[in-house]
Formats: C-alpha cells, sequence, structure tokens
C-alpha cells in the first residue's frame, strides 16, 4: 500500500543527499502489502509457524501479533533479487513501548536486524555467517510511541559495506566494514520476517512500504566546501569550540558526539559516535577539528581514511590533546596516528609543568599551560607555537591540506593571576589564525 507516499519520496531525496546526480535509483523489488489476508497466502513462505502468532496483511500493512516462544516464533520468507549496491527500506512500529524483547526480526542478504523494547529501545543487527562482533546495537529507535520509525540498509558488495539509518538521517548510524555479502546458489537472495519469540507478551508489530533498490552509476568527486565537522569528545565543552568556529567563518558545521553506553554492563568505558560519517560523502569540510576525541571502535579506519580524503584534498585537520586523545585514544599505529606530526609512543606522556608557560602570543597572566603531551615532531613537522620551551602547536603537510596537533591538555590547577589556554579571550582568534596559516 503506499499509504505514505511523502515518507517513500524522502528516503529517495535521503540517498541523493549521500549520492550525486550521476547515480541512478531503481527499485528493483517492493512489498506495499496492497492485498488482505494471511501473509502464506501472499506469495510468502511460513517456514516456520507458531500457532500463537498471527501474521496478517489488513489495512495495507502487515500486522504481526508476536507472542513469547523464545527462537521459535513465526518465519516468513520471500525470494528477492540479489544487487550488489543499494538499499533494503522499510517501516515499522510496535505497541511494545515498555517491553523487554526481541520481538520482530527482519532478515536479509544473511543479515538479521532486530528490536529490543521497539519504540523505546534498540535496533540491533547480527550477521548469521559468523562475524566476530556479532550482535551489536545499530542504534536507539526514536521514541514516538505508536508512530512509524523508518529504516533504511545501504550495502556495497565489492567495498564490503553496510550503512544503517534511522529516519531521514543524513548521516548513517552506524557502519560496518569487511562484511561478506553474497547471493545463493540461484543468484538470489531471500528475505524474511518473523518472530524472534523473546516478548514478554503479545506484541503488535507493523510493517509497510519494504522497498529493495539498486544503485548505479559513478560517484562524482566531492568537492572542498566551506564548511567545518566537529568531533565532540569528552572535554570538548572546555575548548570553546563555537566561538572557534565563528572565527573561522564556516557556512555550516556538524558535529560527531561521543556517546558512552553499557556502563552498567561492563567495568570499562564504552564508547561510540552519535553518528557516523558517510565513507562517501558528496562534499567535504574545509575544516575538521577533533577534541579530545578517541579512535579504535569509536572512529574506525573508514572514518580515519574520510578525514585523511578530506586533508589530502586541501581540508586542515586540528587534534586537541587530552587524556582521550593522544593519551588513552589508540591513536597508536591507526592510519590517523601514523600522519600526525608528532610521534604516537606511549598512552601515558602527560608532562606536568612546574609552573603555567606562557603561549607564544599570550599578554601576561593569560594562555597558560600547565599539562602537555610529551611528544617528538616528524622531521617534516615545523613548530606553530610554542610554551616556554615546549612545543604548544605543530603542523603536517598532508597531500593538499594540513594536520595540526595541540599538544596541550586542558586539566591542571592555576594560580589566579594565570588564565588557563582554553580560557583565554583569544584562544579562539589563536586557533583559527593557526588553522589558516599557510
Amino acid at each position: 500500500m503506499n499509504r505514505n507516499s511523502l515518507s517513500l519520496a524522502a528516503l529517495s531525496s535521503l540517498m541523493l543527499l549521500s549520492l550525486p546526480a550521476a547515480a541512478d535509483e531503481t527499485v528493483v523489488w517492493e512489498e506495499s502489502f496492497d492485498k488482505n489476508g494471511q501473509l502464506s497466502q501472499l506469495g510468502w513462505t511460513a517456514e516456520r509457524q507458531f500457532e500463537k502468532d498471527n501474521f496478517v496483511v489488513e489495512d495495507g500493512r502487515l500486522q504481526a501479533t508476536c507472542e513469547f516462544n523464545p527462537y521459535k516464533g513465526s518465519l516468513y520468507s520471500r525470494r528477492i533479487p540479489f544487487v550488489k549496491q543499494g538499499y533494503i527500506a522499510w517501516e515499522a512500529k510496535s505497541n511494545g513501548a515498555g517491553y523487554n524483547h526481541l520481538s520482530l526480526q527482519v532478515k536479509f542478504y544473511d543479515v538479521l536486524t532486530s528490536y529490543t523494547g521497539l519504540a523505546n529501545g534498540s535496533w540491533c543487527r547480527h550477521y548469521s555467517w559468523g562475524k566476530t562482533d556479532d550482535w551489536k546495537t545499530v542504534g536507539d529507535v526514536p521514541r514516538k510511541g505508536a508512530n512509524w520509525v523508518k529504516y533504511k540498509v545501504a550495502f556495497d558488495v565489492d567495498a564490503k559495506t553496510m550503512e544503517y539509518y534511522i529516519d531521514d538521517m543524513e548521516n548513517p548510524v552506524r557502519i560496518d566494514t569487511d562484511v561478506m555479502l553474497a547471493p545463493e546458489k540461484d543468484g538470489k537472495s531471500t528475505l524474511k520476517i518473523g518472530n524472534y519469540g523473546l516478548a514478554n507478551g503479545s506484541i503488535l508489530n507493523e510493517v509497510d512500504n519494504i522497498r529493495l533498490v539498486s544503485i548505479t552509476g559513478q560517484r562524482s568527486d566531492a568537492k572542498i566546501e566551506n564548511t567545518a565537522i566537529v568531533f565532540r569528545g569528552i572535554a570538548f565543552g572546555s575548548y570553546q569550540l563555537d566561538r572557534i568556529l565563528e572565527e573561522l567563518k564556516v557556512s555550516g558545521s556538524t558535529n560527531y558526539d561521543l556517546e558512552t553506553y553499557g556502563a552498567a554492563l561492563s567495568p570499562t568505558n564504552q564508547f561510540r559516535l552519535s553518528k557516523k560519517p558517510h565513507p562517501r560523502p558528496s562534499s567535504l569540510p574545509r575544516y575538521i577539528i577533533m577534541a579530545d576525541m578517541p579512535l579504535g571502535e569509536v572512529v574506525p579506519e573508514y572514518v580515519q581514511k574520510v578525514i585523511l580524503h578530506s586533508v589530502d584534498r586541501g581540508a586542515t585537520l586540528l587534534v586537541l590533546g587530552g587524556l582521550f586523545t593522544l593519551n588513552k585514544g589508540e591513536f597508536q599505529g591507526a592510519l590517523l596516528g601514523k600522519a600526525m606530526p608528532v610521534e604516537i609512543g606511549s598512552p601515558w606522556t602527560m608532562k606536568r609543568l612546574d609552573a603555567g608557560e606562557k603561549i607564544d602570543g599570550a599578554s601576561a597572566g593569560d594562555g597558560r599551560v600547565r599539562f602537555l603531551h610529551d611528544l617528538k615532531l616528524k622531521k617534516d613537522a615545523r613548530i606553530l607555537a610554542k610554551a616556554g620551551d615546549h612545543v604548544f602547536m605543530a603542523a603536517r603537510n598532508h597531500g593538499k591540506g594540513r594536520i595540526l596537533v595541540c599538544l596541550g591538555m586542558p586539566c591542571g590547577e592555576y594560580s589566579n593571576d594565570e588564565v588557563p589556554f582554553w580560557e583565554w579571550d583569544k584562544w579562539p582568534e589563536f586557533v583559527a589564525a593557526m588553522m589558516n596559516e599557510e
């Protein structure tokens, strides 16, 4: 049923935000649930049926009543084409707010996605071919109560990537790399919809507007625009980032925020980005700022490649020091770490200065530094500013752009007549000048 043509149009335009006009989209298969009846009577194969479940099409949508039956709920399948590059999109809603359950599953291309506490919980995915981190949370489901939520999974077989979108977001909420996708023996694939069986009670899930879209054509070469992207880590609030962006006079900016999760489940820090940059952006930023942002799983290799590609094309990257960047940020051996102006060694390189050293150009008392990362400069790096005898900011060319690193750390106790560098009134102006220095 074309119940929500505006939603379908929004999904199409969403991909156009990420892909250039040269890329063509073709709907190769869709299910709009126009005909009423039991799902098994409408071209779907019942692989497993639980007598208490009820999968019926009414009012132009699939209405799947899912009952408790662990891992043995009803499961229906349908053959669909195998597409090498494209996306599958659908809409779903549930009356299960407040339940702790994984009741509805949607499986395709050997990838299973399920919901836990739909309308008040998370969207999860699982690779049935045995990827080591099989179950992962894709993202939080918008808390819309009984309203519809849109889901989309974009994939590229050759690039081995899968991107996950919720509602009309431009950037994916999660991207998986090294994904192995292949057709079945007959060259097709299978779409499955079923009850995972872990509901705490009777839950009505509804599904509509399933579309499989093929994308062909070449991506145009993205251009540098006067914008900025900012990775806001643990101590980002100290750095006056908004004022720095004002001094840079950018036309717009996008934030990628560090989130903590699973604190009750693990004694170690667990971080993730609030959203992920697109692996093939339609435009590139002129400025990139990383403020106390770790790498590792938070900023995986594909994101680092996107960042370095922007720098190669002419962007300026500034990495601001901090405990979760150059100390515990897993820069050692990472692509981004290898491109830095300094040698990234031990995670514990923090140096305490006996007195607050003044940054070059600061007036008496202003721009003081108590703690900094004591790291060795690379041979082709150059010093932009010092704090006393210590390197405070350095730069290194990378392609047509530059990578800057600030070795100062926003921590420590200062005397009443000292102003920490990050609280210095001219700090935003100083940073902008360094980022624009030729």
